[in-house]
C-alpha cells in the first residue's frame, strides 16, 4: 500500500471524517441557513486522484519548488488540501467555504491533521480555513488554485473566470468538471486535461495556467 495515501486514511477515514461525512453536514447545514443554490452540492476528488495531480504539476515544474501557495474555491472539510500537501511541501494552503458548517468540520480536520502530524512530520504546511463567499477572498497570492466546478452554474463561473484573469502569470488553476475560456483575451492556456476518480464518480481534471 501506498504509505502516503495510507496516511490520509489513518488520520480521517479511520476517525470517521469521508467524503460521506462532508457530503451529510453539506447538505444539513445548507437546509440550516436556506442555502438553496445548486451550486453548493457537494463533491471531492478522491485524495489518490489529488496526489497524482500535484505530482504530474510537479513533473511539468508548475509549482513553486519552495514557499508555494495553494487555495481551494468551495473547500469543504479540506480534505483535498491535506491530500495535496501529502504530495508537495506548500507554504500556505487556504480553504474557502461558504457553508459554516462544513468551515467547522475542516476546522475538525485539521485538528486531527495537526495530531498526526506530530508523530509523522510529513509536512509543514501551515493551514488556513476561511469561511466566507470565496467571491470576497482576494486570491491574488496563490500559486494554484482548485476549484471543484461540477455543479457551478453559470454566474459562478463568470466570477472564477474574472478571478482567473486577475490572477499574476504562472498562476495555475486545477478546475474539476469545467474550464476556464482560453485566448489572447482572457490571457489563460490549457495545459492538460484527465479523468481522474471522485466521490461521486470519474470526472474531468482540466490544469489551466494564466500566462
Amino acid at each position: 500500500k501506498d504509505p502516503v495515501l495510507e496516511l490520509f486514511l489513518e488520520t480521517f477515514d479511520k476517525n470517521g471524517s469521508t467524503a460521506t461525512t462532508g457530503d451529510e453536514i453539506s447538505h444539513k447545514g445548507r437546509e440550516n441557513i436556506c442555502l438553496t443554490s445548486t451550486s453548493l452540492g457537494y463533491g471531492e476528488i478522491l485524495p489518490e486522484s489529488m496526489i497524482t495531480v500535484i505530482q504530474d504539476l510537479k513533473k511539468r515544474k508548475l509549482i513553486p519548488g519552495l514557499g508555494a501557495i495553494i487555495y481551494d474555491l468551495g473547500s469543504g472539510s479540506g480534505r483535498t488540501l491535506f491530500a495535496a500537501s501529502l504530495a508537495h511541501e506548500f507554504a500556505e494552503a487556504v480553504g474557502i467555504e461558504v457553508v459554516d458548517s462544513l468551515h467547522n468540520h475542516a476546522l475538525h480536520n485539521l485538528s486531527l491533521w495537526e495530531t498526526k502530524r506530530k508523530s509523522t512530520t510529513k509536512s509543514n504546511t501551515r493551514f488556513k480555513f476561511i469561511c466566507d463567499d470565496f467571491r470576497n477572498v482576494n486570491v491574488a497570492k496563490a500559486d494554484l488554485i482548485i476549484c471543484h466546478a461540477t455543479l457551478f452554474d453559470n454566474d459562478l463561473m463568470a466570477s472564477i473566470q474574472l478571478m482567473a484573469e486577475s490572477c499574476a502569470s504562472g498562476t495555475v488553476f486545477m478546475i474539476i468538471s469545467k474550464r476556464l475560456r482560453t485566448g489572447h483575451i482572457t490571457g489563460i492556456k490549457t495545459i492538460t486535461s484527465k479523468q481522474l476518480p471522485m466521490s461521486w464518480g470519474v470526472g474531468t481534471v482540466t490544469i489551466q495556467v494564466k500566462v
